[in-house]
């Protein structure tokens, strides 16, 4: 549930901080050691560049 849910943010644009808190996870480090293998980009703009 919570790949579904952080990947979902991920796609919206959510940075990583905000990601986290809503995940509630204590620390932003967790959140980027459980979710940083994911290949979307952060930024909506860095992900059209790609595409």
């Amino acid at each position: 549930m919570a790949l579904a849910a952080y990947t979902a943010l991920l796609r919206a644009g959510v940075r990583l901080e905000v990601a986290s808190e809503l995940l509630t996870h204590r620390s932003v480090h967790t959140t980027a050691d459980t979710y940083g293998h994911l290949p979307f980009p952060a930024d909506p703009r860095t992900a059209a560049l790609l595409a």
